[in-house]
């Protein structure tokens, strides 16, 4: 994916199915926008929960997913609350699906994409309830054994209580995000790193690269959107442009002086 073009960067809709109007909105957004190749990146959490081959979750979320499939192939970069996901899900058949952090070309310019989840050093408690949801156990039965709707429905639910209760150790993790990004951009090379999760939108200009957050794609909220070499904060869902204006991007000089620091 080389080729100038428009891209698209959505992430934490935090979508719970047919009846939740965030969800229409999202659908009505994608459907109004000419579909181009590779157009369209998801940072993680379009949905409050995807997992596996949920086929209660993908017939909730069967409306985006059709949307999503218009943009094939495009990349999914996996969140804390979509993991694990499926080929076999409709929708997802055209996703580049990304477990971990990675980096692509885009209009001539590196970037590095993650969704920020984990980077907090005291947030031990979601890397801890991570490592269980991944485990083979966990797995095998989530896939295997527990009806499809049983687990929908009760991961919106704990999805709902977690976002009520403020977990140990997440206290300063816009900071830890943000730094671990950043970070993330020095050693890869990467001219521009894009990440969420905080669902604080944030383009920002460094001494070393340029740095953003999509913010959450839900009315009022953000997505950011790339046009050859400019890269800009649009408000959801009627792309406003949103401060500080549009950015345009540079090809990092790689000097071991400059980026040596990865702080600014």
């Amino acid at each position: 994916m080389t080729a100038s073009k428009q891209i698209l960067f959505i992430a934490d809709a935090h979508l719970r199915g047919r009846q939740d109007n965030n969800q229409g909105s999202l659908v009505r957004f994608l459907n109004q926008i000419e579909p181009v190749a590779g157009g369209l990146i998801v940072v993680g959490d379009l949905f409050d929960f995807l997992a596996g081959k949920n086929q209660a979750a993908a017939e909730a979320y069967a409306p985006v997913l059709e949307a999503m499939q218009r943009f094939a192939p495009y990349h999914y970069i996996e969140g804390n609350h979509d993991f694990d996901l499926s080929s076999d899900i409709p929708g997802l058949a055209g996703a580049i699906i990304q477990p971990a952090p990675v980096t692509l070309t885009l209009n001539g310019f590196v970037f590095r994409l993650l969704h920020g989840d984990r980077t907090s050093p005291t947030d031990f408690g979601t890397r801890l309830l991570r490592r269980g949801l991944q485990s083979l156990p966990i797995r095998f039965a989530r896939d295997y054994l527990l009806p499809d709707k049983l687990i929908f429905r009760f991961a919106l639910a704990f999805a709902t209580f977690s976002r009520h209760n403020t977990w140990p150790g997440r206290v300063n993790e816009a900071n830890s995000a943000r730094q671990a990004a950043l970070e993330e951009g020095m050693v890869s090379g990467a001219d521009v790193v894009v990440y969420a999760h905080t669902h604080q939108p944030l383009l920002e200009k460094t001494r070393q690269l340029v740095i953003a957050n999509t913010g959450a794609a839900l009315a009022g909220g953000s997505y950011l959107s790339l046009n050859g070499d400019t890269l800009c904060l649009c408000r959801f869902p009627d792309g406003e442009i949103l401060p500080p204006g549009p950015v345009q991007l540079k090809h990092v000089v790689q000097d071991n002086h400059n980026r040596s620091n990865p702080t600014d």
